[in-house]
């Protein structure tokens, strides 16, 4: 029997991008999610806690000051984590 993950589909869309992007990810059900995202020396950047649903789940991101350049980001939710990379280019 296979069993779906409490969390996957994480990417973020558009994917490189210049001023914003969303973080998405799918949930087998409710509960919280913690989105950061961090630069390549591991600085924590930005964060953020949202009250995830069953389903596709989206959290704009804009952070105008970044340089060009290749960033981290994760989402932790129903006690996993997936951590992926986006790329800014203006």
């Amino acid at each position: 029997t296979r069993r779906s993950s409490d969390l996957d589909g994480v990417k973020n869309v558009p994917n490189p991008f210049t001023d914003h992007t969303n973080i998405e990810f799918n949930l087998s059900k409710v509960g919280l999610a913690h989105v950061k995202v961090f630069n390549l020396v591991g600085e924590q950047l930005w964060k953020t806690t949202v009250q995830g649903k069953p389903g596709t789940n989206r959290v704009p991101f804009a952070l105008n000051t970044l340089e060009n350049g290749i960033y981290l980001y994760s989402v932790e939710a129903a006690g996993m984590n997936f951590t992926g990379r986006m790329m800014v280019n203006r």
